[in-house]
């Protein structure tokens, strides 16, 4: 009865044992594997500063160039200050705007081989057209209502003929249209201007939502008030403030 008993405790001890190296080998062996499989992973894990390049094509006339701002920048530089510090991620921006640029003039542009391979690279695509096509500062003193309606006409077979050039090239890109604001506020027949702008700035926003990946950004209200605080010495071009009040609406759709 004694043996028996001394055989069962040196069975149970050898039972203890075993299932304790057994124990201790799948703590070792998964404790080494889970900390090699997190060595290994971060291994390519990236940050955003590590990736490539958001690349943003802007076209136009002078407000993309950043014609008023001193600093040069105008709402595309701002624009990529505000991605680059928010979304930490490198951009390689070209800007191919021209000052008194016509949608005419810019639809010619697209077919450039050099233009071509810039929209076909972008992640974003941003412009303004249309100011040079609509009034100047001679003709806002004498609004010509049938001049406008001409000009309004080319200028809309000419926009659907830029988007459709860019999106022939680029499926993936956003568009980003930005619309026009009224800096002759002030002048003796302001609320007619007014009419005159947003009637044209809704047409572009019904051509614009014609196109995949395409929007119309409305910039009009933030010059609707204190308009003299936001434009540059020439007062009709924004200064720093202004360019910075369209950078900050853009982001709003990029970001």
């Amino acid at each position: 009865m004694k043996g028996k008993q001394t055989n069962d405790v040196i069975f149970l001890f050898l039972l203890i044992c075993i299932f304790g190296i057994l124990g201790q080998g799948w703590w070792l062996g998964n404790g080494f594997l889970e900390k090699n499989m997190n060595t290994d992973t971060s291994r390519f894990e990236k940050t955003n500063a590590d990736k490539a390049p958001f690349v943003i094509v802007a076209m136009g006339d002078s407000l993309t160039k950043g014609t008023g701002d001193s600093s040069g920048k105008g709402y595309v530089g701002y624009l990529v200050d505000r991605i680059q510090e928010s979304a930490n991620r490198r951009v390689a921006l070209s800007n191919i705007a021209v000052n008194g640029e016509k949608s005419g003039q810019l639809l010619g542009k697209l077919k450039h081989p050099s233009v071509r391979k810039q929209v076909e690279a972008a992640d974003v695509i941003v412009m303004t057209i249309g100011a040079n096509d609509l009034l100047t500062g001679e003709t806002i003193k004498n609004i010509n209502f049938a001049q406008l309606q001409k000009n309004k006409a080319e200028y809309v077979r000419n926009l659907r003929a830029i988007l459709s050039h860019i999106r022939s090239q680029n499926t993936k890109a956003n568009i980003f249209y930005l619309g026009l604001y009224n800096p002759f506020s002030n002048v003796e027949n302001a609320a007619l201007t007014s009419s005159v702008i947003q009637n044209w700035n809704a047409t572009s926003a019904r051509v614009c939502a014609g196109f995949p990946k395409t929007a119309f950004v409305p910039t009009f209200d933030l010059f609707s008030a204190m308009v003299k605080n936001y434009l540059s010495n020439d007062m009709f071009h924004p200064n720093a403030r202004g360019y910075r009040l369209m950078a900050e609406r853009l982001a709003q759709y990029i970001l």
